[in-house]
């Protein structure tokens, strides 16, 4: 694994590169108040996967993996960030979700896909949206 959190709080994950793990670059899990920012994950499982409340996803780059970030968390902020030649580019499931700025494209699967019980405030540049509410 890459950097793994379990049962933190107010954590800031900065300017790593977390590449060729076999499952994870960056996992948060039970975890509340997660800031993961300006960090590459290349050639991993999975680049970025939180499953935190309040957590803010900020200017990474995740390529060449499954999910290039994945996120279960209850109130999400993903901003500014590169999920490119994933699977899947970005999957996130929350009751709050504001994505904003991220380049999602050669995904083979799809670039976003939403599970909000809201509705998400989504602005970004992908190919192959998907949302469930």
């Amino acid at each position: 694994r890459g950097i793994y959190l379990r049962s933190s709080n107010d954590v800031n994950v900065i300017n790593n590169n977390c590449s060729f793990n076999e499952y994870y670059g960056i996992v948060s899990q039970y975890s509340g108040y997660t800031t993961v920012i300006n960090n590459t994950c290349y050639f991993n499982l999975q680049g970025i996967h939180l499953d935190s409340s309040i957590a803010s996803i900020i200017n990474n780059t995740c390529s060449k993996g499954t999910f290039g970030i994945l996120s279960n968390s209850q109130n999400i902020t993903v901003i500014h960030n590169k999920c490119i030649n994933n699977t899947n580019g970005m999957y996130i499931a929350s009751d709050e979700a504001r994505i904003f700025n991220n380049t999602l494209s050669d995904n083979s699967n799809y670039g976003l896909y939403i599970i909000s019980y809201t509705y998400p405030i989504i602005s970004s540049t992908c190919a192959m949206v998907y949302i469930i509410k």
